[in-house]
């Protein structure tokens, strides 16, 4: 698993962190960040995640991080953790050999489809977490991958 989080959420990086401990298992580590782009990019040592990949931020920076870097990604399932979908399905469209999830959009108007972002306080968890994160720590119990992929919704 790699975990790529926008620069622009680095006060989050130490919090999203130990929430994907939390919901994977509290033994997964991260590799130190290292500086791809407009992302910070941890890899998980668990060999068992190897084909997930985490894109945490603003949804134009989102895009434009896979868009431009598509042919290079190799994890198969990319969960895209962002709370506009900005026309995210046209994502679909650049490879067959990836499968795009996006967090559940828990919101509509004029302007498209927005998540919100919720309090993870409660949880014991310092960011703004989406309707798909929350579920995803209530199904951390179920069988992988089942957990992540109920938790979002498929492009």
């Amino acid at each position: 698993m790699r975990v790529l989080i926008d620069k622009k959420f680095t006060h989050e990086i130490h919090a999203r962190l130990e929430f994907l401990r939390f919901v994977f298992n509290e033994k997964v580590s991260f590799s130190q960040g290292l500086d791809h782009g407009n992302f910070w990019c941890y890899a998980c040592n668990e060999s068992r995640f190897n084909n997930l990949l985490f894109v945490i931020g603003h949804s134009y920076a989102v895009k434009n991080y896979v868009e431009q870097n598509i042919s290079s990604i190799s994890e198969q399932l990319i969960f895209l953790n962002t709370c506009d979908n900005c026309n995210m399905r046209d994502l679909k469209s650049l490879s067959n050999h990836h499968t795009f999830y996006i967090c559940k959009m828990d919101h509509s108007d004029s302007y498209g489809r927005f998540a919100f972002c919720y309090d993870a306080e409660p949880y014991g968890f310092n960011f703004g977490a989406t309707h798909s994160e929350l579920l995803l720590m209530e199904m951390r119990k179920q069988p992988f991958p089942k957990s992540i992929i109920n938790s979002y919704d498929r492009l």
